[in-house]
C-alpha cells in the first residue's frame, strides 16, 4: 500500500493588495481497492477542499 504526497500553494490575503502564498503539504494513503487514477482524484479532491485553486499547479507524487 502506497502513499501520495500532495503539495500545492494556497493564496493567503492579508489586506487590500497584500497576498502571499502558503505551502500546503499532506499525505494521502492509497486505497488498494481503487485504481491509481481514482486514488489521485481522491487526493486532488482533498486538496481542493483544503483551499487549492484548481487553475493553479499541484504536485502529486507517490512516496
Amino acid at each position: 500500500m502506497g502513499t501520495l504526497l500532495v503539495t500545492f500553494y494556497k493564496e493567503m490575503f492579508h489586506g487590500m493588495d497584500d497576498k502571499t502564498l502558503e505551502k500546503v503539504e499532506f499525505e494521502h494513503k492509497k486505497d488498494v481497492n481503487k485504481s491509481d487514477y481514482e486514488n489521485m482524484t481522491d487526493a486532488y479532491d482533498i486538496a481542493v477542499s483544503r483551499g487549492h485553486n484548481p487553475s493553479k499547479n499541484i504536485s502529486i507524487k507517490e512516496v
